[in-house]
């Protein structure tokens, strides 16, 4: 009996032991638990701002950098804007032209790099890209601008900006046909007729004097009465302007 109370006084206190190791090891496990919960909230390594769009590469004039001249051995400059149209900061690494097989562009100045963009258009940096040729004729190159950071770079690293050359020059149309006939006019009085133009080339027309070719007639009786000089018409092959021409006899 007494080995038979002792066996059960070592199972009670065994059970008892087991009870207390219970809370002991539910009360590990809810500290481990907490502890591995601060380990995952610890290692949350995003550091970016919670709802900010990522740095976006972007420039004024957009995409492409038209250069008209066509003054050959003559240097003309172009600015280009460089901005950050996202929210965080982007870097600029590099700024390069590729493409110039004739080598007729050049970067003449930028900043230093790499530089930092804040977010903003007002906080953008200008760079100067100039052309300078030594024959006449049509250019293509390519203005690459490198960011680890900003979102809408190429699988190389960067954004492309096209430099083109082309020449530009008006190509005035007159839908007055080749004469403008005042017929008869009496001395005293006079009579205004009027010539339309239509540009159809690829740049301005900008009128600022002209020059009379009379076959009958005195040419300081001719005089254009409208519109006031300088005469300007778009390159659209579309828009008419009239130009009004007065016949008043001198003699």
């Amino acid at each position: 009996m007494k080995d038979g109370m002792f066996l059960m006084n070592v199972n009670s206190e065994e059970q008892n032991m087991k009870s207390q190791l219970k809370p002991l090891l539910f009360t590990l496990l809810i500290g481990t638990v907490a502890v591995f919960g601060s380990l995952l909230t610890a290692c949350d390594c995003n550091t970016e701002p919670v709802g900010q769009a990522p740095g976006t590469l972007e420039t004024d004039p957009e995409n492409q950098i038209l250069f008209s001249s066509i003054t050959v051995n003559e240097a003309q400059p172009e600015q280009l804007t460089i901005y950050n149209n996202g929210q965080l900061d982007t870097t600029v690494t590099k700024i390069e032209i590729k493409n110039d097989t004739d080598g007729v562009f050049k970067v003449t100045k930028a900043p230093s790099l790499p530089f930092t963009l804040k977010a903003g258009k007002e906080n953008g940096v200008k760079i100067t890209v100039q052309f300078l040729t030594e024959k006449p004729g049509e250019y293509r190159g390519l203005l690459k601008i490198y960011s680890p950071d900003a979102i809408n770079v190429g699988q190389d690293g960067a954004i492309n900006v096209t430099l083109r050359h082309e020449q530009l020059t008006p190509d005035p149309t007159f839908e007055c046909g080749d004469k403008l006939d005042f017929g008869a006019v009496d001395k005293g009085k006079s009579k205004t007729l009027e010539c339309k133009i239509r540009n159809r080339g690829n740049a301005e027309l900008i009128i600022t004097d002209a020059k009379f070719n009379v076959e009958k007639g005195n040419k300081e009786s001719f005089t254009i009465t409208g519109p006031a000089y300088p005469i300007k018409i778009p390159a659209d092959n579309t828009t008419l302007v009239g130009i009004k021409i007065k016949f008043e006899p001198k003699q």
